[in-house]
């Protein structure tokens, strides 16, 4: 955690404690505003600075079929994650101003092996390379992945990814047999691949029509799942 954030997360804490003492001799309609404002105050504590900072959505723009390019792609991945700008030269040809940070982020974590000597940024990013990307960033690792067709001669990064994919079930293969590691990966699906390889879950409806968000937080070594306080968020 950068100084600034811990700066963040005291000044959090201390207006939230300063805003329940408030409450004591408020009156009635005042002390319900406060609450609500309490409670708000409380799930912006817990909920990690990095989420806040970024969203899939707002990371990978691209249409649910439009194909998603290897450079797009690799600048999502690295600002969901937080990886910081490596500062080793890169030694690709013609990456985007705009990539630059990202893909030096990237180069330093060995996250772009899987593309060959060149990048080629503008590319379609397939569901293998996407895979492999995820893992080094993350700093994952595993044994390859064995049993599907089509990892006959594909990069050990591509087979490392896509085992480390069913284990962490951030993707599931297209047919018995093969896992799809060469089919150019869509907006859509890419989103939805970001959302669970964050650990963020889905909006769930209840009975009362009022939906229930979950939030997964996410450390180095453990995991926990928290729901929101829906009940007492009506009631204030």
């Amino acid at each position: 955690m950068r100084p600034s954030d811990s700066y963040s997360s005291f000044a959090y804490a201390e207006s939230f404690f300063f805003l329940l003492l408030g409450m004591q001799n408020a009156p009635r309609s005042v002390r319900l505003s406060m609450r609500s404002l309490a409670i708000a105050g409380a799930l912006l504590f817990l909920v990690p600075f990095s989420l806040a900072a970024a969203s899939v959505a707002d990371v990978l723009r691209a249409g649910d079929e439009a194909a998603v390019s290897r450079g797009e792609f690799v600048r999502a991945a690295v600002q969901l994650i937080g990886v910081p700008e490596g500062e080793k030269k890169l030694p690709y040809r013609r990456v985007p101003k705009s990539l630059v940070p990202s893909i030096k982020a990237a180069y330093a974590k060995g996250a772009l092996t899987v593309f060959g000597a060149e990048l080629y940024s503008s590319r379609p990013i397939l569901r293998g390379e996407a895979l492999a990307v995820l893992v080094s960033l993350k700093g994952l690792s595993s044994g390859p992945a064995t049993g599907f067709r089509d990892l006959r001669g594909v990069p050990d990064e591509m087979a490392i990814g896509v085992q480390v994919a069913i284990d962490q079930k951030w993707m599931e293969p297209k047919a018995d047999g093969v896992f799809g590691v060469k089919e150019i990966l869509k907006g859509k699906d890419a989103r939805i691949l970001l959302r669970k390889v964050m650990g963020e879950d889905q909006v769930e409806e209840e009975g009362d029509g009022v939906p229930t968000i979950h939030i997964n937080f996410t450390g180095s070594q453990t995991r926990a799942t928290t729901e929101l306080p829906k009940s007492q968020i009506l009631e204030a």
